[in-house]
């Protein structure tokens, strides 16, 4: 019981402290110039599309990688049946 406790506090402790880093981030945004504050959503925004993207190709290769480990028939984005090469 007192563990189940104790791991109900520390969520909510680490809870506060993030709220509190959020708030400081947005509020050291909000201290800076228009455009350094441009200039960082893009750099977030590039670094999000970046790992989207990562994620995406390793997918396929995961999916091309099984496909070709066991042999099937792989549905290209035509809808028409291919046998995988590899």
């Amino acid at each position: 019981m007192f563990l189940k406790t104790q791991h109900i506090f520390q969520r909510a402790f680490n809870y506060i402290k993030w709220l509190f880093m959020l708030y400081e981030m947005n509020t050291q945004i909000s201290i800076c110039e228009p455009w350094e504050r441009v200039f960082s959503h893009i750099l977030l925004l590039l670094c999000a599309s970046i790992v989207i993207l990562g994620v995406i190709y390793v997918l396929s290769l995961t999916r091309m990688l099984l496909n070709a480990l066991t042999g099937t028939l792989v549905q290209d984005s035509y809808g028409l049946l291919v046998e995988s090469f590899i």
